[in-house]
């Protein structure tokens, strides 16, 4: 099962893909990468992130720049909920500007986190 969704952002970068890994993993792919010269930056950004987040948490794979958000849940014999994926939408479309704000311009994780958490 595979929930796609894209949007434009300022950088012309599509948003992210959630995938159901299995049933209880769930994985929100923003369809882009840290180039290696912002992938401290993003980081350290996450890190300012995470510990503001109940549920789920932002990854990036310093070797390639891929970034994660992942939501994990136990669901035994129960269905996916929507909840879940809400959830998953939440925080990919809460903080998916404080990463462009890195990416594409010269905000530190700092300003970027300050900036979507006090909207």
């Amino acid at each position: 099962m595979r929930y796609d969704r894209a949007r434009q952002q300022p950088c012309d970068t599509d948003i992210n893909q959630i995938k159901i890994e299995s049933l209880s993993r769930i994985r929100g792919q923003p369809q882009v990468k840290a180039p290696k010269d912002k992938r401290l930056a993003i980081a350290e950004l996450f890190a300012g992130i995470n510990q503001n987040l109940v549920f789920g948490h932002f990854e990036l794979d310093m070797h390639h720049g891929l970034i994660d958000y992942k939501t994990s849940v136990i669901l035994g014999e129960s269905e996916l909920h929507d909840d879940i994926l809400d959830a998953n939408w939440w925080a990919m479309d809460t903080f998916f500007p404080a990463i462009n704000m890195v990416l594409c311009g010269n905000i530190t994780p700092k300003h970027a986190v300050y900036g979507v958490l006090r909207k």
